[in-house]
């Protein structure tokens, strides 16, 4: 426990509200560039690409201080998200068999196709962040400051590099792990998110309009970007994301915990200690008791946001878990959302138009691969884009 506190609190600074109002213009840049490259797309865009595209080049940007670029990329993040999807579906079996990840790692070849490329996947991604570790160490060595293009601002593994730790804490080994779960970690769950509000809104055309009409209202002039606080007091928006975010299920994957020094009493159940308990957050996201038609995208159930049934949902919204152990990339997710969703229905509303996609097979969550996952024939979000002469 002291070594994840320890490990916990080199995180935590660079997710607090305050540093991540620092990173807003970052993440406005990134965002505007996703606009223009949409806006510039003259066939079928899957948007699920566009935004992990988005999210990576963020969280690389905080981690290393340089972009990773996807959103230059002609197919954005696709490949990216083919490994992470691969790793997420081998996870499975690899919680069950640990060794099965060594195995395959000597023996590409051998086992599951599905294991087989997952670990292909991890393989190149631990590549990729040893090649962005080194570059960190070098410019260190050089004494350089990140730079300019990453917000200029201090990055996770300068501060994990000069904390004062014992060395294994800076071993190549160690701050890849850590790389690995920090650029996961801020990737999937919003894209997952963005994903899913956004096929919500398409497929209901009065949410779409009815929250455009008020972000026209609130954001006059595009070229002005209200700022976060700004966004957060509008409160059809604020409704949209709150239930996208809750559709997307987050992390459906079961969480154990372990007393092992006491019993305890749940009701009439004793749960004796050393027994792990677990249990999905799916479970709190669609109690019908709290969320009626849990299946439903209406977000009129958090309107008035401070009214005490939608508190008692706002404690229900889960999906960032809670405790010591709270996601500790929050902040940094709900300003992605809200300021994603605001630009995006602001500039390009009424121009978008999904492209061939069923929801049961393209964004229904059917897997728990850790990550929530889509079926294996799920294409991702697709979309056109009229253009603007034509609107």
């Amino acid at each position: 426990m002291a070594l994840y506190q320890q490990r916990r609190n080199q995180l935590s600074p660079f997710f607090s509200k305050a540093s991540v109002r620092t990173l807003e213009p970052l993440i406005l840049s990134k965002i505007n560039r996703l606009c223009a490259r949409l806006e510039g797309e003259g066939s079928v865009v899957t948007l699920t690409h566009a935004f992990v595209a988005l999210t990576v080049d963020v969280i690389s940007s905080v981690c290393f201080g340089v972009s990773h670029g996807y959103l230059e990329n002609k197919h954005f993040a696709r490949d990216w998200y083919a490994g992470m999807v691969s790793s997420s579906r081998a996870g499975s079996s690899i919680r069950q068999f640990p060794w099965l990840h060594r195995l395959l790692a000597y023996f590409p070849r051998a086992g599951p196709r599905a294991a087989r490329d997952g670990v292909a996947a991890d393989t190149a991604r631990q590549r990729n962040l040893k090649k962005n570790i080194e570059e960190v160490i070098e410019r260190r060595n050089r004494g350089e400051k990140p730079p300019a293009s990453g917000g200029g601002l201090n990055t996770i593994f300068d501060s994990m590099l000069e904390a004062d730790v014992p060395a294994s804490e800076k071993s190549p080994a160690r701050l890849i792990e850590e790389a690995q779960t920090v650029m996961g970690a801020g990737a999937m769950t919003t894209v997952n998110a963005l994903d899913t509000t956004f096929y919500h809104l398409l497929a209901n055309p009065s949410c779409m309009e009815r929250l455009a009409k008020e972000l026209c209202a609130a954001i006059p002039d595009t070229a002005v970007p209200p700022s976060l606080v700004e966004l957060e007091a509008l409160p059809y928006l604020t409704a949209v994301v709150h239930e996208g975010l809750r559709l997307s299920k987050g992390v459906p994957h079961r969480f154990a915990r372990v007393s092992p020094d006491v019993s305890y009493s749940y009701g009439d159940v004793v749960i004796p200690r050393g027994v792990a308990v677990g249990m999905s957050f799916m479970d709190f996201l669609e109690r019908p008791d709290v969320f009626p038609d849990p299946d439903i995208f209406h977000p009129e159930r958090w309107i008035p946001f401070d009214s005490p049934q939608v508190r008692q949902r706002r404690k229900s919204l889960v999906v960032f878990g809670g405790g010591t152990r709270m996601c500790l990339g929050l902040n940094l997710a709900w300003t992605e959302l809200y300021m994603t969703v605001a630009t995006v229905v602001r500039r390009m509303s009424n121009r978008l138009k999904m492209h061939d996609v069923v929801f049961e097979r393209d964004v229904k969550i059917t897997v728990d691969g850790f990550n929530a996952l889509a079926s294996r024939q799920s294409r991702g979000l697709r979309v056109t884009i009229q253009p603007l002469e034509e609107v």
